[in-house]
């Protein structure tokens, strides 16, 4: 979970992540060199969470930097297998790390899954599936139908479930994209190696934006 000058927003999302069915996981907390005082807050929270690992980015560049530094220290871990990057301004249900972790475990063609993203503000409204991209015109758009959920070439950035094989073949986000495209990216990169995915029972509300 990365967070830039939006502490209390992601103490909603880490608390989500404490409700969580599947417990066999670790929390990665990066701050990206935030100027509020991020940091004050978290090290007040962590008090209480000693569990989560935090660590701060020195120079702010970027969301796909700021979220390799988690990367980079979780596949120094041997018993890591999958890593889940969520926004800072995202809400997870009960289930949705087991479901993710439990469709990969079938399915080991498939590098990156994503969840259903649902908007936190009208949660009967469903953000999408994934995406689509052309990238011959350079265009792409939201897969909302769930019938055309096996079409998807992307995740959509703000929950992304990777497995460990694909970081170290395809490699971490590329940091040339400060800020958005980055899982664009990642899935033009993985073509013809990895499949693309994702699991509808494993709902992930989105502020989107915040």
């Amino acid at each position: 979970v990365l967070n830039f000058n939006n502490p209390n927003v992601t103490l909603e999302c880490l608390e989500s992540l404490k409700c969580l069915s599947f417990n066999d996981y670790h929390i990665i907390l990066v701050d990206n060199a935030s100027t509020d005082n991020s940091k004050d807050i978290f090290y007040d929270y962590l008090q209480a969470n000693q569990n989560i690992i935090f660590l701060r980015a020195k120079e702010n560049r970027g969301y796909a930097a700021g979220n390799n530094i988690a990367l980079q220290y979780a596949l120094k871990q041997q018993d890591m297998e999958y890593c889940w990057i969520l926004n800072n301004d995202t809400v997870v249900t009960k289930d949705s790390l087991s479901k993710l972790y439990e469709y990969m475990e079938m399915k080991p063609d498939v590098g990156i899954c994503g969840s259903k993203l649902v908007y936190d503000w009208d949660r009967n409204k469903i953000q999408g599936y994934g995406g689509y991209f052309n990238p011959v015109f350079a265009k792409g758009g939201i897969c909302k139908d769930i019938e055309k959920i096996d079409r998807i070439d992307y995740v959509i950035g703000a929950a992304v479930f990777v497995r460990r094989k694909f970081l170290e073949d395809i490699g971490l986000m590329c940091e040339d994209y400060f800020l958005y495209c980055e899982e664009i990216d990642w899935a033009e990169r993985a073509k013809g190696k990895y499949r693309i995915a994702c699991v509808p029972e494993s709902v992930v509300y989105h502020k989107e934006g915040a």
